[in-house]
């Protein structure tokens, strides 16, 4: 018996099976049209396969199974998923970007990837301004030394400085389809090769024209590698709101005061609109020497690092209480600061609006905290130098008294970075007693108490944490920050915050 073809040999699109090609609503027509065609033959061949005489050739099993398998392709032409609207698309594109971080500018993440699936993605992608308006830059090591071996490629594969260019061609592109919508960047050159500014200069060229858009900006690596956006103005970062500056110690040396100069004076700190600043790691910088308007800021980072307690400046309380002074309308606070404090030396702080404070200290830091006034304040972070806590000895009850007086905040969780040696167990269960016998009235509304603790280093190790479980079990929740912490009752909770910005918790 000879295999009858016809019917599919019929279909207009068989070119477009097996691919990504989305038909157009007169072709979707003509396929559906087909398709009843084609599925009425399908069931007269069932029907003679299932008739009176079971008995059927093996050829017309084998055309019934070509058939339907055909007829399941070219159906698949028409499915939903290559039907869905637009602006419907558009919303399912946006929500496959990151919510912790920048796009990534890589062929195999969202938004590129997305280009890569359909005609009709790809023009929806680049018809989706918003899709382009955020993008984190990371520049690819390279060395140093033109002729390093470990600068050859594979064959076919551009050289280092070409791949530079060719990305940052892309980055350029991706933010000229961001239209009107502000820009959230994140460059990133922070190891020796990177930073080597040829590396980077591509890029500073591809994102410079856009920073009337800035938005967000991170800028992470030597300082000496972005000296190109130092010289914008204000004018040239009109939309600027938050701004990190992540400098790695290779700037450090000799470049402190250059350093400090070029600060002063660019856009970067003076643009009216800033409200959001994080200087990181400039040990060389004394703060109070820039040209800025402290009392602008509504979220402030000093100094203090969000990952790696090595990074970050070491800033005199003094200096800190100066800065503080002024920033009146502050919200949120992080802040490194070291050295032993005079009470006199200290300003007074009046933040009428800080809800998340979070400090550093190295030192005895009771002056400190005795000079704030936080009558919002709801979250209160503290890190130790366990160092300093040993050779002087700390009270920290007696440090941390100031934030619970009667005109103080209410503060509902209270995160402590200490090591046990120099925070005993003991101290912190005759804390949580005073509140739970309510003598301390402000710490009614406390909910959480974190601890990052040594607690395997410590002699108490093994009583430590069921004296803590009556008051576990009454609503105060712990949370150990140690990855190798013992196993305890499955009502203590893990978690771990590193990483975050003061204003992303």
């Amino acid at each position: 018996m000879t295999k009858d073809t016809s019917l599919i040999d019929a279909f207009p699109f068989s070119s477009y099976l097996n691919s990504n090609y989305i038909p157009l609503d007169e072709e979707v027509v003509q396929i559906k049209a087909y398709l009843t065609h084609s599925r009425k033959r399908l069931e007269e061949m069932r029907a003679e396969m299932d008739g009176p005489h079971g008995q059927v050739e093996l050829s017309v099993k084998l055309e019934y199974d070509i058939l339907y398998d055909h007829i399941e392709s070219c159906a698949s032409l028409i499915t939903l998923p290559r039907r869905v609207p637009d602006d419907v698309l558009q919303e399912i594109f946006y929500q496959t970007l990151p919510t912790d971080r920048n796009a990534l500018l890589d062929n195999n993440a969202a938004p590129l990837i997305l280009t890569r699936i359909s005609r009709q993605w790809r023009q929806v992608a680049f018809a989706t301004p918003r899709l382009w308006s955020t993008i984190h830059v990371y520049v690819v090591p390279r060395s140093l030394t033109p002729n390093d071996p470990s600068n050859d490629t594979l064959p076919g594969k551009p050289p280092p400085q070409k791949q530079d260019e060719l990305r940052a061609t892309a980055a350029f592109e991706w933010l000229n389809r961001s239209g009107d919508f502000p820009l959230h960047i994140s460059l990133v050159a922070n190891s020796d090769e990177s930073s080597y500014p040829p590396a980077v200069e591509p890029y500073l060229s591809a994102l410079i024209p856009f920073s009337s858009r800035w938005k967000n900006l991170v800028v992470e690596g030597h300082s000496k590698t972005f000296s190109r956006i130092f010289t914008l103005g204000s004018a040239d970062l009109r939309s600027l709101e938050s701004l990190i500056l992540d400098f790695d110690p290779w700037a450090y040396d000799n470049h402190g005061r250059e350093l400090t100069s070029s600060l002063s004076n660019c856009g970067l700190l003076t643009s009216p609109s800033l409200r959001k600043l994080s200087i990181r790691m400039v040990i060389m910088l004394h703060p109070t020497n820039l040209n800025l308007d402290w009392s602008q800021f509504t979220h402030l980072e000093l100094g203090a690092s969000s990952g790696s307690r090595i990074k970050g400046m070491l800033m005199p309380m003094c200096t800190a209480s100066e800065i503080l002074h002024v920033c009146t309308g502050l919200v949120s606070c992080r802040i490194k600061t070291a050295g032993w404090a005079h009470y006199g030396s200290i300003h007074p702080m009046q933040l009428p609006f800080l809800r998340h404070l979070s400090l550093d200290a190295g030192d005895y830091f009771f002056p400190f905290t005795d000079k704030l006034e936080v009558p919002g304040l709801q979250e209160f972070d503290l890190r130790v130098d366990n160092g300093a806590s040993q050779r002087h000895n700390i009270d920290y009850k007696r440090c941390l008294a100031p934030l619970f007086r009667p005109e103080q905040g209410s503060i509902q969780k209270l995160n402590l970075f200490a090591n046990l040696l120099s925070l005993p167990p003991t101290g912190m269960i005759e804390f949580i007693k005073r509140k739970q016998e309510g003598n301390i009235p402000k710490l009614a509304k406390l909910k959480k108490v974190a601890l990052q603790s040594d607690i395997e280093r410590h002699e108490e190790t093994d009583g430590l944490l069921p004296k803590l479980q009556p008051y576990i079990s009454q609503g105060l929740i712990f949370y150990i920050y140690e990855l190798d912490a013992p196993e305890v009752d499955d009502r203590v909770e893990y978690g771990n915050s590193a990483g975050r910005y003061c204003w992303e918790s």
